[in-house]
């Protein structure tokens, strides 16, 4: 079984059902992760749910803003957007059925090692708590005042959780941490109206997935929502949102206006973007294996270089231009099962990539990256390696939080791991 995690939809049906041709989803064995904001936007937002709808439980989906947005139009909030594409679902014979469809979907999807949420996470937040209050905001959409919910949810204020807050307030503070804020304080205090990059936070703000201390570090999220911040890829989060519904860059394609999709993943049309999230191990077998398939030739790839023992390939999901991955051929989960052949095989073929990016792009540097086990950000358990052409303010942050232990303790583990050297 595969798990694919895809960005923000926004309505646009035609790059989704080429992306799930593209993927060969199958939703017998495999599931989707969608990150909110199905709707609006885009022109075939009702195409979007209606697909979304009969894929039934192959598909596990959180809340967006636009969502909540429709359910708040259809509720009868007063304040249009005179821009938004949600006629056609308003319009629809079969509206009530999916809106009711809609509204069961939780802010907030746990599962294993990852989290599934619009937005972000408030940095006071744990998993659990944030769970619990996302269930909060679901008794809201599901129960009998569910209209009059939606027709309070609107507005900025309270802009950070208290305890003690109670009734719409609390709900409103709920909702806008999870399917609206990009930057808070490092107390938790959100600035709803920031829309830009990074690097143009509002004063005393950051990023909420920056935030030091932030209490959901114990799990990798996966959001989208921020098509300013753009496809990234960090230890601990997958953002999915690269913006190209407003006329955003794509990998291999364009965009026109806000009629394309958030995100890039083929290489002929602007569709989500797409990540493989290895969820579940549980009935896993080796024919499930995406890199086993492209080792096969079962699936399309961009190949550079092939030997014995390794494959390079062009990533799908490519920070810079040249990124590639450089796999084993045989099925190894990570690094621990390598033999010395196989361990040298991949680092000798990386060293080789490597070598060749940096004489064609003339970049300014390359990181190779590798990971293993899930604590680590791996997200596809067969062996590969990373290949990353690097230029200077190229986006692509690697967060290395030094501890800078005195040097008795480093001799102590150096001794401890002289001790435990393995073959």
């Amino acid at each position: 079984m595969s798990t694919y995690a895809i960005g923000d939809i926004q309505g646009c049906y035609a790059p989704l059902a080429r992306l799930l041709e593209r993927i060969a989803f199958d939703p017998a064995h495999d599931r989707l992760w969608l990150v909110g904001d199905l709707v609006n936007r885009g022109p075939e937002s009702l195409r979007v749910l209606r697909l979304l709808r009969g894929l039934g439980d192959a598909v596990s989906i959180v809340l967006g803003n636009h969502d909540l947005y429709l359910l708040m139009v259809a509720a009868g909030h007063s304040r249009r957007d005179s821009d938004d594409t949600l006629a056609q679902v308003l319009e629809a014979p079969d509206c009530d059925d999916l809106l009711h469809w809609l509204a069961r979907w939780p802010l907030l999807h746990v599962e294993g090692a990852h989290v599934l949420v619009h937005a972000g996470l408030l940095p006071g937040w744990t998993v659990a708590q944030a769970q619990a209050l996302s269930d909060e905001v679901g008794a809201a959409l599901t129960g009998a005042h569910r209209r009059e919910f939606l027709l309070e949810l609107a507005g900025n204020r309270p802009d950070a959780w208290s305890d003690g807050l109670q009734g719409w307030e609390r709900l409103r503070v709920i909702v806008n941490a999870c399917t609206r804020m990009r930057f808070c304080t490092p107390d938790g205090r959100m600035a709803l109206r920031a829309k830009g990059p990074p690097e143009q936070a509002p004063a005393d703000t950051l990023p909420w997935f920056q935030v030091p201390d932030r209490l959901s570090r114990s799990h990798t999220i996966v959001c989208g929502h921020w098509s300013a911040l753009g496809f990234h890829r960090v230890p601990g989060l997958i953002a999915l949102d690269s913006g190209a519904v407003w006329g955003g860059k794509t990998h291999g394609g364009t965009t026109r206006g806000r009629a394309g999709v958030s995100g890039a993943w083929l290489k002929t049309c602007a569709a989500p973007q797409a990540a493989l999230i290895p969820l579940s191990k549980r009935g896993k077998k080796m024919t499930e294996c995406v890199f086993c398939r492209i080792v096969r030739g079962e699936l399309p790839v961009s190949k550079v270089y092939e030997d014995a023992h390794t494959l390079a390939i062009m990533d799908l999901q490519s920070v810079n231009p040249g990124h590639m991955l450089v796999l084993v051929k045989p099925h190894h989960e990570n690094i621990y099962s390598l033999d010395d052949t196989l361990a040298g095989a991949a680092l000798c073929t990386a060293a080789r990539m490597a070598r060749t990016v940096k004489k064609l792009t003339g970049c300014a540097g390359v990181t190779v990256l590798q990971a293993n086990e899930p604590a680590a950000a791996q997200t596809v358990f067969h062996f590969h390696i990373h290949v990353v052409p690097r230029w200077a303010d190229d986006g692509l942050e690697l967060v290395w939080p030094v501890k800078n232990p005195p040097r008795a303790a480093l001799e102590e583990m150096a001794a401890r791991l002289r001790e435990a050297v393995c073959d």
